[in-house]
């Protein structure tokens, strides 16, 4: 494929945001991790569980149907 300078130019561009993007990610995840790991700590629980409970928090704020009860049904069933 043969490019022109003015479409390299773009594609280097948009990878160099592409890129920015991925410091910004980064960023955030550990930053999510910290917060994640202070509520843990004020909550004396695992931080799986607090990555659980936001998960299904967010689920619920956002208008999501409630899993947690058909969950414990079916688990209490298996058992």
């Amino acid at each position: 494929m043969i490019m022109n300078e003015e479409v390299k130019s773009r594609v280097k561009t948009m990878f160099n945001e592409w890129l920015d993007l991925i410091e910004s990610r980064e960023a955030l995840n550990k930053e999510m991790g910290e917060l994640k790991k202070a509520v843990a700590d004020t909550l004396n629980i695992k931080t799986g569980v607090v990555s659980k409970l936001f998960s299904y928090l967010r689920k619920i704020y956002s208008g999501g149907e409630d899993e947690l009860e058909v969950l414990r049904i079916l688990a209490e069933d298996i058992k």
